[in-house]
């Protein structure tokens, strides 16, 4: 056999020596130790997705409460943390001040309840005034943020005054109205600036629809059943007063109690329009020799 041969022969078995060993070593002495590393591995990865869930949960968690936050900040109504006569009478007028009448009252304390959750203070308003400053008062009182509850109302018409034109109608008021306190001086007890619109313009429900008496005349405006037609064209009607006065009106004109409303210089009158207290009538004005008729 010749060196050659011996050698490749030798290499050839200490490949295989190698092979067999590093393949034992592999597959059965670190096949354990591969084991842990995969184990260790999966357990790196399960730790590593729930630290990124919790992470994206406090995205979420952060994300809600700012929205609750915001929610918090804009709430329609709120409780202070406190609360005292002087400070809800202020507020009283503040609320009064919003209009361009102030509401007028008394101002009565009436009960406390400490004990009560939240606690609270009733506070008793009464007086006289015109039903569009009350009115004014309960929309404000009502769409301002602080939490005031009215428990219980009477209203009832009366005359709140005299004018020129005689008796002012108003409403006379009793109202009892709750308010609350106790918020947790730990909320932030901040709250959004709010404007509120105007008041909606209100028809009285108290005016009488039909009056007891007729108001006066203080512009001394043609009394049309004193006065008499002296001539008509198309557009005017020439009208000697309850004053003896000449004067001259074109339709839409305003008269006591009404409006010259038409002319007809066919039949040579004229007619106006009145509202007697209540009471719409026609009363038509003729110019023939002083002769007047009115009707309805």
């Amino acid at each position: 056999m010749s060196n050659a041969l011996r050698s490749t022969i030798a290499i050839a078995v200490i490949w295989l020596i190698l092979l067999l060993v590093g393949g034992w070593y592999v597959y059965y002495k670190q096949a354990d130790d591969l084991e842990a590393i995969r184990e260790e591995n999966k357990e790196a990865h399960e730790a590593f997705d729930e630290m990124q869930a919790k992470v994206d949960s406090r995205q979420v968690v952060k994300a809600t409460l700012g929205k609750l936050k915001e929610q918090w900040h804009e709430r329609k109504k709120v409780i202070p943390v406190t609360e005292d006569a002087r400070t809800t009478y202020n507020y009283f007028n503040w609320l009064g001040s919003q209009s361009r009448s102030p509401l007028m009252y008394d101002f009565i304390v009436l009960s406390e309840s400490p004990d009560e959750t939240p606690p609270s203070r009733t506070y008793q308003l009464r007086g006289e005034d015109s039903y569009e400053s009350l009115f004014n008062f309960i929309y404000y009182l009502e769409n301002h943020p602080l939490l005031y509850k009215i428990e219980k109302i009477n209203l009832d018409s009366t005359s709140v005054g005299e004018n020129a034109e005689g008796d002012v109608r108003g409403v006379g008021f009793d109202m009892y109205v709750k308010v609350y306190y106790g918020s947790s001086p730990s909320l932030d007890n901040t709250y959004a600036s709010r404007e509120v619109e105007a008041p909606p313009k209100q028809i009285d429900p108290f005016y009488p629809l039909i009056l007891e008496k007729l108001p006066q005349n203080p512009k001394g405006l043609v009394i049309v059943d004193e006065s008499k037609l002296q001539a008509l064209t198309k557009t005017t009607a020439f009208i000697v007063d309850q004053t003896g006065k000449m004067v001259t009106l074109e339709i839409g004109d305003e008269v006591y109690l009404g409006y010259l409303t038409r002319i007809n210089t066919k039949k040579n009158e004229c007619e106006f329009t009145l509202n007697l207290g209540g009471i719409i009538e026609k009363y038509t004005m003729q110019l023939n020799f002083d002769s007047q008729r009115g009707g309805k």
